[in-house]
């Protein structure tokens, strides 16, 4: 059997800072039209038997209208797709009520809101939605076969997120002795844990929390029989990129924007480098500059240039905020580029 993954696609009308207008949809809603429908078209045509979509497919629990309109875009392909719920779309803490279950509407299309195991003559299949903390019991409790291959949307415990290591979710050690392998949604910058534990990764780029210079956006195809995985690089990925001119040279930063394409570009500058880097809107997306206050190195005129000077960083922050709200997302994101 082949089956084609699929990660997170925070299906949504705005993300970060793309908040332009495309032709018809926002430029965030066409870019994730055009990626799900390369993966509905590549998946079918190298031969797969089923498609998994790892959640998180809408980015909340609520759509606008455009947000639905946008889904009579989409090629769906005739073979039969699941749809985990994922985290965003769950209503308050009950996964029977998603946005998720639109696709329960659709042919060929099942909503999987609690752990569920399927069985075939070929492999056993584990569906693993999202699991709340409170709620969550060790994986063994949800995967009846150790054999069976699990697609999930979940926390990992300890593994490195950013800046941070994540302190909740499965363990890795209840992982490798529950099931054969272990494919995850819900963690974006995707890569392989162990042999087992596989993060897809999500479809398109997000937001500033990824870091498009050491992970693809990507779909994969797994063969059930021999447990070999093809990744497939989403030719039409949204790319965020962060750059600081205090450690990142010119040069360097050419180099990677040669090599990345759809970037969507932060950098920190200091005040009188701009023209340095102009260079930076011509080959992006979309880009914005950080301005950091150039050092004062007369000391004499410290308190006098401490009651002129502006915290630029401080000022952004606030200007985000008011803009764009104080969600979670929001937040994280201001945190990711600021420290």
């Amino acid at each position: 059997m082949k089956i084609g993954i699929v990660g997170d696609v925070h299906w949504s009308k705005y993300s970060s800072i793309i908040r332009s207008r495309g032709v018809k949809y926002s430029t965030r809603l066409e870019n994730c039209i055009k990626s799900v429908n390369w993966a509905e078209d590549y998946l079918e045509q190298v031969g797969c038997d089923l498609i998994v979509y790892l959640g998180d497919f809408f980015d909340s629990n609520s759509l606008s209208a455009e947000e639905l309109s946008a889904l009579n875009d989409i090629s769906w392909n005739k073979l039969r797709h699941i749809f985990l719920v994922g985290n965003h779309e769950m209503a308050l803490n009950d996964l029977s009520f998603s946005s998720e279950h639109v696709f329960n509407l659709c042919k060929n299309s099942e909503v999987i809101d609690r752990p569920t195991m399927e069985y075939t003559p070929e492999v056993n299949l584990s569906f693993i939605p999202y699991i709340l903390d409170y709620n969550r019991e060790n994986l063994s409790k949800y995967v009846i076969d150790e054999n069976a291959i699990v697609f999930s949307h979940n926390d990992i415990k300890g593994i490195q997120l950013g800046k941070i290591i994540s302190n909740s979710g499965f363990e890795i050690q209840e992982i490798e002795s529950s099931c054969k392998l272990f494919i995850n949604g819900h963690l974006h910058n995707g890569g392989s844990v162990t042999d087992k534990i596989i993060n897809i990764g999500n479809l398109t780029g997000q937001n500033f929390s990824e870091d498009a210079t050491k992970y693809e956006h990507r779909i994969a195809v797994l063969d059930t029989v021999t447990l070999s995985i093809d990744y497939i690089k989403n030719p039409h990925a949204f790319n965020f990129v962060k750059f600081d001119s205090s450690s990142n040279s010119v040069e360097e930063i050419k180099h990677c924007l040669k090599n990345i394409t759809n970037v969507v570009c932060t950098i920190k500058i200091n005040e009188d480098e701009k023209d340095k880097f102009s260079f930076i809107n011509e080959n992006t997306l979309l880009s914005r500059f950080i301005i950091k206050p150039n050092t004062v190195h007369n000391t004499s005129n410290e308190k006098a240039y401490e009651s002129l000077s502006v915290n630029h960083l401080e000022k952004f922050k606030e200007y985000i905020l008011n803009e764009l709200g104080n969600s979670d997302s929001v937040v994280e994101e201001i945190m990711h580029i600021i420290n």
